[in-house]
């Protein structure tokens, strides 16, 4: 079989040197012979900075189809990081390294085969004919949309995303903005080295390809859902706003079903049960329950009442799950983590299998926690370097009894899960894994962080946060345990793959790190959350803390410098937006809150190497007169954020109004169309516009006309009240956007 494989390969190439392009194109694919058109893309992108056999399979795939090189390889990347997987169908049941798929209604694997006259099972397991015949029935896609093979890469994105089979406009738009971004940022995996080409997506050009459109609906939370209510017998209504810190947790689930029939089911009152939002395969969201509210999900009534539940249209027991699901997925979660001031780590966000005294296993060895975590950082690492007291799974890893991988399974672990580290050998790191020692590979394990907790007695465990909830399993002392969370007077804490809590009282708390930061501890009944929790140097973060003075005012420092103030509500908690000093160097760093009393909460801190994005924010018109509409629009954002605008009027009765919009950036970094309306009495004078996204800021100028020019400006004003008005924008039912060039 590995001879016959060869020499297909062989052959293959033998015909890209032999045969003319059009030629090749007329025999292989029985269409009439076309001319190759070079797509016009700098020189120093059409040659990668590597030679391969691998890469030779590509040249000669992109000269026998016309598809450009540089996108043939982006496409593979997309499509399977440049993987055969060993010939094992991916995690979307597609084959190869583009991908090829065998699922009714997208079956590009049966069509790819014919045009290379060959067996849809030789394009599973050669890489040689996957390629030629992918690429191939993508050339035949972009002539059926334009008549023509287009000279500019970015012209293909409609064939590009035909390809895929995405079918919604939000998945169509993550899915192509990820594989321009890969090839600008330059790709290296799979055998091959593309240097980095400056191309960019031409979403216009999806008006040419039938997607489904987000609804605009003012009730959904998140502007890339669509509202879809569950039936009010299936959840509990609440009050969980951003303000007042209730939503902790974001549990990962599958539908063990389609979405459909998800939807529908949680639209029935007998169902007793709903989450808050449905992401499909296709990478559509559905909300169904407000985030206020309590959805019934997690089988575990502590955890429901302070997390957000996201199905996902897949099965436990299969790999369904897609990219577009992934990605629509990971852009949801960041906004959820931005809005509710959660970091991105696993301790916040886990599987249902990971709930205490939870039975499911959803969403199983096929959820790819990896490459989704990634995501959901923007694949910033967000934990600390160096050698550090907290081992974190890097990968699926096995747990066993002693430092040989012929010792008992105690268990496994998922990627992200951390554990203390109590001693090594070569090779091997001893962890506390279910109440006894454990050994996992070193090999498998990154640097983590966190509070690491050590049993001062022996001690139980809870399922929810509070001595009345179910107990799972006793803790003997010296046990010790890793935490990025407090809830009250309980630490959550994972525990044999899935999670649980323990009485703050039966733990001591250990330095989280061998370096031994300052302050890196929070005091006992206080935490502190910073999102994101890496950013780079003069970008905001939002810092939110609990259990200080209530009342109370806050200093906020960055390794020991003051960075900005809050003031805690009647709870004794707070939220604030600090900006991270422009003198400090990539590390981790300690950030501290301190009240009036003297009280502190502290937590670490990822400084990232400063950023590549200049955001821009602007009105227009520019100059506008009390009352007027005014259109917030920018560019130079990270992409798929949330972002939100504030603007604040005084005016001529003496109280301020603040106008706040919700709206997101573009996967090409651009700001999505909002606006809103000048209040009527506002004060002659330049006002500010600010936007603040996960770890960036922005801010554009509006100059407010007036018919008394003498009145005091802005900044003159002595308000008496402030009034709050807001908007949720949803994105547009069609690009509107120039993507930059």
């Amino acid at each position: 079989m590995a001879r016959i494989r060869l020499l297909t390969r062989a052959l293959v190439l033998l015909g890209c040197l032999l045969i003319p392009p059009a030629l090749q194109a007329s025999r292989v694919s029985a269409s009439p012979p076309f001319l190759v058109s070079r797509a016009k893309v700098p020189a120093e992108a059409q040659i990668p900075s590597t030679d391969s056999a691998r890469l030779q399979l590509f040249r000669c795939a992109a000269q026998r189809s016309g598809v450009p090189l540089p996108l043939l390889i982006g496409l593979a990347w997309e499509q399977s990081f440049i993987s055969d997987h060993g010939g094992r169908p991916s995690i979307d049941d597609g084959y190869g390294l583009l991908d090829l798929s065998a699922r009714p209604g997208h079956d590009t694997l049966a069509r790819a085969a014919r045009l290379v006259h060959a067996s849809p099972d030789r394009l599973r397991r050669d890489d040689a004919l996957n390629l030629l015949g992918g690429a191939l029935l993508l050339a035949r896609m972009e002539r059926g949309l334009t008549g023509r093979l287009p000279a500019a890469p970015g012209n293909w994105t409609a064939a590009l995303v035909r390809f895929t089979g995405m079918r919604s406009a939000f998945a169509a738009h993550l899915v192509a903005a990820d594989l321009f971004r890969a090839l600008r940022h330059g790709i290296h995996a799979g055998g091959i080295s593309l240097r980095p080409v400056s191309i960019w997506p031409r979403f216009q050009t999806l008006r040419q390809i039938h997607l489904q459109s987000v609804v605009r609906d003012s009730q959904a939370d998140y502007p890339g859902a669509t509202w879809v209510p569950a039936s009010s017998a299936n959840y509990t209504p609440a009050n969980r706003l951003p303000g007042n810190h209730k939503i902790h947790f974001i549990v990962i689930h599958d539908t063990e079903g389609s979405c459909a029939t998800t939807v529908s089911w949680f639209q029935n009152p007998a169902a007793q049960s709903s989450a808050h939002y449905v992401v499909c395969l296709d990478g559509t969201i559905y909300q169904m329950v407000r985030n206020k509210d309590i959805a019934w999900h997690a089988g575990n009534w502590p955890i429901n009442v302070q997390a957000i539940g996201i199905e996902h249209e897949g099965y436990v027991d299969h790999p369904y799950y897609t990219r577009a699901q992934y990605l629509a997925s990971a852009a949801l979660v960041r906004y959820l983590c931005h809005e509710y001031g959660l970091s991105p780590n696993r301790n916040v966000i886990f599987g249902h299998e990971n709930v205490p005294d939870a039975t499911h296993t959803d969403p199983g060895p096929y959820w790819n926690w990896s490459f989704y975590m990634q995501r959901v950082r923007n694949d910033n690492a967000g934990y600390a370097g160096g050698e550090t007291d907290v081992a974190m799974t890097a990968t699926n890893a096995s747990v066993y009894s002693c430092p040989r991988t012929s010792c008992t399974v105690l268990g496994s672990a998922n990627w992200g899960e951390q554990f203390a580290i109590s001693g090594e050998k070569q090779a091997w790191e001893q962890i506390t894994y279910a109440g006894q020692t454990g050994w996992i590979p070193a090999g498998d394990v990154t640097a983590g962080s966190g509070y690491v907790l050590r049993t001062t007695g022996a001690t139980t465990l809870y399922a929810g946060p509070g001595s009345k909830t179910p107990v799972l399993g006793a803790v003997p002392a010296g046990q010790t345990y890793v935490s990025l969370v407090r809830d009250g007077k309980f630490w959550y804490v994972e525990y044999n793959h899935r999670y649980g809590f323990l009485a703050a009282s039966s733990v001591e708390q250990t330095n989280c790190t061998r370096n031994r930061i300052a302050g890196c501890l929070a005091p006992s009944g206080s935490t502190l959350a910073v999102t994101p929790n890496a950013a780079a140097p003069n970008i905001a973060v939002t810092v939110a803390g609990t259990g200080l003075t209530p009342g109370s005012a806050v200093l906020i420092s960055v390794e020991g410098k003051p960075a900005g103030s809050a003031l805690t509500d009647s709870a004794g908690d707070f939220t604030a937006t600090v900006t991270i000093p422009s003198d400090l160097k990539p590390a981790v760093t300690a950030i501290t809150a301190t009240d009036a009393s003297g009280k502190q909460t502290q937590t670490t801190f990822q400084v990232d190497t400063p950023l590549p994005y200049k955001p821009i924010v602007s009105a227009s018109p520019r100059n506008t007169d009390p009352g007027r509409k005014v259109q917030v629009g920018g560019h130079g954002l990270p992409p798929e954020q949330a972002i939100t605008v504030t603007a604040s009027f005084p005016t001529t009765k003496g109280s301020v109004v603040v106008k706040t919009i919700r709206t997101f950036s573009e996967p090409n970094g651009t700001l999505a169309p909002a606006g809103f309306t000048v209040p009527g009495k506002s004060l002659p004078g330049t006002y500010t516009l600010d936007a603040l996204a996960p770890g960036i800021t922005a801010a554009g100028v509006l100059d407010v006309a007036g018919e008394n020019a003498a009145t005091a400006t802005p900044t003159a004003a002595t308000p008496t009240a402030t009034a709050v008005e807001g908007t949720i924008v949803p994105p547009p039912v069609t690009p509107t956007v120039t993507p930059q060039p």
